[in-house]
């Protein structure tokens, strides 16, 4: 599987630089992108002219480069985004998301495609998700968020569907700051204990 260049250049500890592609499309500008140095270029769905073949037929062009293809689209065609991936795209923008429910449909949209991707890596990948109150595990807890509630039942899908790259779900609380949060989700990932469905609280005990 072909190495992600923004993924790379995050593992290096630098910006990864790109550029967007929205005029035109022939086999010598991915090699035009990458002699100019980028690590990624957005091929403009939105306001550009391309279409489901001609996005396949760059993605195939830029697999023979070093550079990373991604598509740039509006939240209305989320719909489209498993029929991207498929095609070697190897991430998607989404614009316009402003809320909860509308990135909910992104995830839902990309998260087969997601998997079966990883699942092919020879690479030791675990998939976590990521949820803030979805669970309500505590008696003083607020309601839970019923609109990424179904994001639990499409990970207990994924941990039979696709073991071998499950990790888990986990649950943060709506107290949490930011350094709380990343530090609950690198002990959950790290930990190791065979417990693939996690709630953290910031609460004294718990």
């Amino acid at each position: 599987m072909k190495d992600n260049s923004i993924w790379r250049a995050v593992r290096e500890g630098r910006a990864a630089l790109g550029t967007q592609l929205k005029e035109f499309a022939s086999r010598g500008v991915p090699w035009i992108i990458e002699a100019s140095g980028f690590d990624y270029c957005a091929i403009d769905h939105e306001h550009g002219a391309f279409n489901i073949e001609t996005i396949a037929e760059l993605a195939g062009w830029f697999q023979a480069t070093d550079v990373s293809a991604i598509v740039r689209i509006h939240k209305s065609s989320t719909h489209l985004i498993g029929v991207i991936l498929d095609q070697g795209i190897m991430g998607v923008q989404v614009s316009d998301v402003d809320n909860v429910e509308e990135a909910q449909r992104v995830i839902f949209a990309s998260h087969t495609s997601l998997f079966r991707t990883f699942s092919d890596d020879s690479r030791d990948t675990r998939i976590w998700l990521v949820t803030r109150q979805t669970v309500a595990a505590l008696p003083d807890d607020p309601p839970a968020q019923v609109a990424t509630a179904a994001l639990w039942g499409m990970g207990r899908s994924a941990s039979l569907e696709h073991p071998q790259i499950w990790g888990g779900l986990l649950d943060l609380g709506h107290e949490g700051s930011a350094a709380a949060d990343a530090d609950a989700i690198l002990k959950s990932v790290r930990d190791g204990d065979g417990e693939d469905q996690r709630r953290r609280r910031v609460h004294p005990g718990h």
